[in-house]
Parts: C-alpha cells; sequence; structure tokens
C-alpha cells in the first residue's frame, strides 16, 4: 500500500502498553501483538484498538481510523510551485484535515518565501516550522519532507536548515575593550606590549607594572612592564589636541559703556538679520520676533542691539523717545511682535512677560524675566 505507518508516531503510542512487542502493521506470521485478529491481518487495515483479546482493526482511510489513536502518512503527488504545494494523495484520503494527519510530498521547486499546501482540493493550508512561516530555502527543488496536520497548520518535519535557522557562535561578540590588539578573524582578542598604552590607576608617576601579554593569537604569554602616565602640569598642558575646537567668543561682554544713538552695552547672544531694538525669542529655527499673544512666542529673551547682536542683559538706547517715564516696568507687547509695552498686556488668553525698567524716556535697563503669566 501506499500509505506509509508513521512508526515513530506508533512506538511512542500508549497502544505499545496494550500490545507488547508491535513490530510493523499489520502484524504478519509469528508476532505477538497480545490479541487476536477478527477481521485481519491482511493488507489494507490498521490496527485501531483491542477489545478483551480480540484485536479491532479498520481499512486503511476509513472514517474509523480515529484521529487521535494511529495515523498513516498519505504520499502527495505534488504538481504545485515554489510555495504552493498542491496535488492528491495516491490513496484515499479523508474529507477533511484532522489532527495528526501526515502527508509526504516532494518539493516541486526551491521555496522563495512562505508557502502552502492543499490537499485533494480540501483547501490551502499553512506549511510552518513549528508555528513559524517558512522562509525562503527552508524547502529545496526534489527533496522529501513529511508534513504534520497540528489542526491549524502543517508542521513541516525535517525542512531543510537555513542561515537564519542556526544562531551565529560569536553574534554578541560585538567587539572588545579599547587597547586590545583583534586576532584573527573569529578569535579572541589578545594582549600585545604594543598597544598597552595605559597606566594601572593608582600607583606613582613613572613606576611600572608586569602584565602579561603575547606576540600572536593564541601564543605564548610572557611578562613585560608597563609603566604609569607622568602627572599633570602647566608644563604639559600648553595645547588643546587637534579635534578640540576653540571654545566660541558669545556670548560676550560689549563694553563700551557711553551709549550713543540706538546702541547697547552688555551680554550678546550672535543672530542674523536681526532689527534693533526688538525682542526676540528662542525657536527651533533661532531668534523670532517675540510676541505676548502666544505661549509658543514667547519668553522673549534678549534685544536686538545689530542686526548680528541680541542682549540678554544690558543697557539699550533706542534712536528716539519712546515716551516712557523713568522707572516704569516694560512688556512684552501683545499687538506688535518684537516690541515693547509701558504697560501690561490684559486680553484674555494673552500673556504678561516682565522684560525691563525705563532708565529714560529711550532707554531701557534689559532684564527679561522667565517667568510669563496667562492671563485668564
Amino acid at each position: 500500500m501506499n500509505k506509509l505507518p508513521l512508526l515513530a508516531l506508533l512506538f511512542s503510542s500508549p497502544l505499545l502498553a496494550q500490545f507488547g512487542n508491535v513490530g510493523a502493521l499489520p502484524p504478519s506470521g509469528g508476532v505477538s501483538i497480545g490479541c487476536t485478529p477478527s477481521n485481519g491481518p491482511s493488507n489494507g487495515y490498521v490496527l485501531t484498538g483491542q477489545s478483551s483479546s480480540t484485536c479491532q482493526w479498520a481499512t486503511v482511510g476509513s472514517a474509523s481510523v480515529d484521529a487521535n489513536t494511529i495515523k498513516n502518512a498519505w504520499v502527495l503527488t505534488n504538481t504545485g510551485s515554489a510555495n504552493a504545494v498542491t496535488g492528491t494523495t495516491t490513496t484515499t484520503f479523508p474529507a477533511s484535515y484532522a489532527l495528526g494527519q501526515a502527508v509526504i510530498f516532494q518539493a516541486a521547486a526551491t521555496n522563495t518565501g512562505a508557502a502552502t499546501i492543499n490537499i485533494n482540493s480540501l483547501g490551502n493550508k499553512a506549511l510552518t516550522k513549528g508555528t513559524t512561516a517558512l522562509a525562503a530555502g527552508n524547502l529545496v527543488n526534489t527533496v522529501w519532507y513529511l508534513a504534520v496536520y497540528d489542526s491549524t497548520e502543517f508542521q513541516v518535519v525535517g525542512y531543510t536548515l537555513i542561515a537564519a535557522d542556526v544562531p551565529t557562535v560569536n553574534q554578541n561578540t560585538t567587539g572588545y575593550a579599547a587597547g586590545l590588539a583583534a586576532g584573527s578573524a573569529g578569535s579572541l582578542p589578545y594582549q600585545t606590549a604594543a598597544n598597552t598604552t595605559g597606566f594601572v590607576a593608582g600607583n606613582a608617576t613613572g613606576s611600572t607594572d608586569a602584565v602579561l601579554t603575547s606576540t600572536a593569537s593564541g601564543g605564548a604569554y610572557s611578562s613585560t612592564s608597563l609603566k604609569n602616565a607622568p602627572a599633570l602640569s602647566a608644563a604639559n598642558m600648553t595645547s588643546f589636541p587637534a579635534s578640540l575646537v576653540a571654545p566660541p567668543t558669545n556670548p560676550a561682554l560689549n563694553t563700551d559703556s557711553s551709549l550713543g544713538t540706538s546702541t547697547g552695552s552688555g551680554f550678546y547672544l550672535p543672530g542674523t538679520s536681526l532689527t534693533a531694538g526688538d525682542l526676540y525669542y528662542q525657536a527651533s529655527g533661532g531668534l523670532t520676533l517675540a510676541e505676548a499673544n502666544a505661549s509658543t512666542t514667547v519668553p522673549a529673551i534678549c534685544i536686538a542691539i545689530s542686526t548680528t547682536q541680541c542682549m540678554t542683559f544690558g543697557t539699550y538706547r533706542f534712536g528716539s523717545s519712546q515716551s516712557w517715564t523713568s522707572g516704569q516696568m516694560l512688556y512684552v507687547s501683545d499687538a506688535t511682535a518684537g516690541a515693547i509695552l509701558n504697560s501690561a498686556p490684559t486680553t484674555s488668553g494673552h500673556y504678561v512677560q516682565v522684560v525691563g525698567v525705563a532708565l529714560a524716556a529711550d532707554t531701557v535697563q534689559f532684564s527679561a524675566s522667565l517667568d510669563v503669566g496667562g492671563i485668564q
């Protein structure tokens, strides 16, 4: 017959406890199975159970072969493609899929991804490795495979391994300590005197420590001396390495103490295309005109004193009178972007931020508060 008994499943079956030494199915002369056949044995029958000392048999493929007892492997003539195994069995297959059914098939081509199987037009079922979809190369052209149904999909027993199915031995060795020389490909790093550039912490300047080194990967170890680094001093700290950049010159202090027209004196930030006398806040794209009509355009952090300088603290004199009275508190305008008011905004939903105090009708002592209050 073409349906092959799954001996591996049989030999682990509880039926062995019932029938003793089962050497093959169906049994033939001289093999003791612990019961007397009632309608067999002969070709085309499988053992399904025992009633007292009488064996119970059923024809292969019949409904009386219970899904939880003994299963046969049906041979499938595969007429499908690389990713779609399909065809008919060489002998009668049940009318529906059931747990434990097994099919033997030959791959028609090497698969390129997830694959399915359709037996006797009963419908597509996924072919898997465990419960994971097959990957490209798990089925190889002309190779025979066994697939067992688990009530959801057909799990391929003995699928062809690909690189992704096998963990890399050194996949977790992604680096090694600085200063160690790498060995040959796939080997552990080893220490040599040439790359021993550090020093042992806690030892006095100029003292030495013995370390073990190897001249080659896997070579014999020997002792060498390791000298500590010299102490830091003004003499050996005369320059920066080339990779370091000099600190920025801004913010800087404008030391001009004699304020002329439209000038300021104080700490300032660099900027571009600024308008002297306007207030700015720091946006993601750079300094932007501040306005107290939205939470996103305050707080103001500086007042422009030129097209490239925005003062964060200091004194600024406008080129004309701003109609201020000495001692007045000054605020970010909620009506004109960048402007200064000598009275706090009152519109509901707008904001109040103090930016300084008037020293004269045209002069502000700028010192912006970062506390911004919303108006109810």
